[in-house]
C-alpha cells in the first residue's frame, strides 16, 4: 500500500508536469518536496525551475491543502527565484538565526568571506556576522509582515465555518453560512487562499542572494558577499582553490516509483539520494566546522524519524498509522539512513 507521502506526491506528478518551467525539474522537485514535506527542510529553493512564476506554482500545488491540511505552505520569490517554505518551520529557523550568539553558538553558520586577503577565503569576525545577524532580522520582520493578513483571513474562515458548522448541528440550517472557498487563486492578488505569496523585492536591507540563500538552506556554511564584485571575487577564489564536498544522502522509498535522483533527474532504482550538497575551501575545515556538519546530520536524523503532517495520525505509543478508511498500519519512517559523505575536489570553475 502506498506511504501517505507517496500518495501526496501521486497526485501532485501530473500537475507538476503541466507547468513547463516544473516540468522540466520535477524529479529534483518531488524529491525536495519529500523532504520539506516531512520535515527535514524548512524551504527549498526552485533554482533548477528557473522561470516558474508564483501564479505557476500555486496551480501544480492547489490540492496540497486538502491533502495535507496541516501543512502551512508558503511561496517567496525574489529576482525570478521561487521558494516553497513550511511557513511555521521557516519562522522558527528565522527566529533562532537573529536570536542565536554568533559569537559562542556551535550551530551557526561558518560564514566565509572574500574581501581585504586578496585570494583567499576566511571566516568572519563576531561583529561582522552580528551585522549578518541584523539583516536576517530585517529579513524575518519583512516575512512575518506579508505572512500576518493570510494568518488573519484563514483564522476568520475558520471561525466563520466553525459557526457555520455549530448553527448546522444545531438546526439552524437557515442561519448556517455556506462554507468557504479555500483554494481558489486569484491573478489580482500577489497571494491566495491557497497559501500566501511573499515577495522579498518589498524587503529593504536583505542580504546578497547567494548569502540568504546559504542562510535559508540551512547549510552549516555560508559565503558572504555583499556585491556583484565581491561575488565575482568569491568565484575566482573559490575556483582556484581546493574544495570539500559534503553530501547528506538518505533512502526514501516513496520517490521509488518517480525514479527521483537529486544528481542526475533519472531513475536510481533504489539507489539512495542526496538531500543537499555544499562545498566549503579544504583550508577551512577544521574540527569546529565539522561539528557543525555533525550537527546538521544529527539534525536532519533527528527530523526524519519525528512525525510530522503527513503522519498526524500516529499513535506514537504504538507506532500505528490510522488510514483515511480507519485502517492501522505500522508505521515506517519516510526517510531513513541518513548519512553523510565527504570527498576532495580539485580546483575547477565556480560562480556564485
Amino acid at each position: 500500500m502506498p506511504s501517505q507521502l507517496q500518495r501526496v506526491l501521486q497526485v501532485l506528478e501530473p500537475r507538476l508536469k503541466r507547468q513547463r518551467p516544473l516540468a522540466r525539474a520535477c524529479p529534483q522537485l518531488l524529491l525536495d518536496l519529500a523532504a520539506l514535506l516531512e520535515g527535514l527542510r524548512p524551504l527549498i529553493m526552485l533554482d533548477h525551475a528557473a522561470g516558474v512564476t508564483p501564479a505557476q506554482l500555486l496551480q501544480a500545488l492547489q490540492p496540497l491543502p486538502q491533502l495535507l491540511p496541516d501543512f502551512y505552505g508558503c511561496i517567496l520569490h525574489l529576482d525570478g527565484c521561487c521558494y516553497l517554505a513550511d511557513s511555521l518551520k521557516l519562522q522558527l529557523h528565522l527566529h533562532w538565526l537573529t536570536k542565536a550568539d554568533v559569537s559562542s553558538n556551535i550551530s551557526w553558520p561558518a560564514v566565509i568571506s572574500f574581501g581585504e586577503a586578496a585570494g583567499q577565503a576566511a571566516l568572519a569576525q563576531p561583529e561582522q556576522c552580528k551585522e549578518l545577524q541584523q539583516q536576517l532580522g530585517v529579513f524575518w520582520k519583512g516575512v512575518q509582515e506579508q505572512l500576518e493578513p493570510w494568518q488573519q483571513q484563514q483564522w476568520e474562515q475558520q471561525q466563520q465555518q466553525q459557526q457555520a458548522a455549530v448553527l448546522s448541528a444545531e438546526g439552524h440550517t437557515d442561519r448556517a453560512q455556506p462554507p468557504m472557498q479555500h483554494h481558489s487563486i486569484s491573478s489580482s492578488s500577489s497571494s491566495s487562499t491557497l497559501m500566501p505569496v511573499i515577495d522579498l523585492g518589498r524587503v529593504r536591507g536583505l542580504p546578497a542572494m547567494p548569502t540568504l540563500n546559504g542562510f535559508l538552506l540551512g547549510y552549516p556554511a555560508v559565503y558572504w558577499v555583499r556585491s556583484l564584485q565581491e561575488a565575482a571575487a568569491a568565484s575566482k577564489v573559490l575556483s582556484t582553490s581546493r574544495l570539500r564536498l559534503h553530501r547528506v544522502h538518505g533512502n526514501c522509498p516513496a520517490l521509488a516509483a518517480f525514479g527521483c535522483d537529486s544528481s542526475s533527474g533519472r531513475s536510481i532504482a533504489g539507489r539512495r539520494m542526496a538531500l543537499l550538497s555544499f562545498t566549503v575551501p579544504e583550508a577551512l575545515c577544521d574540527d569546529a566546522f565539522e561539528s557543525k556538519v555533525q550537527q546538521l546530520l544529527a539534525r536532519l536524523q533527528r527530523a526524519a524519524a519525528s512525525v510530522t503532517s503527513t503522519k498526524l495520525l500516529i499513535d506514537t505509543r504504538t507506532k500505528l498509522f490510522t488510514e483515511p478508511d480507519g485502517t492501522e498500519v505500522e508505521w515506517d519512517p519516510e526517510w531513513t539512513d541518513i548519512e553523510l559523505s565527504m570527498s576532495e575536489v580539485d580546483a575547477q570553475p565556480v560562480s556564485l
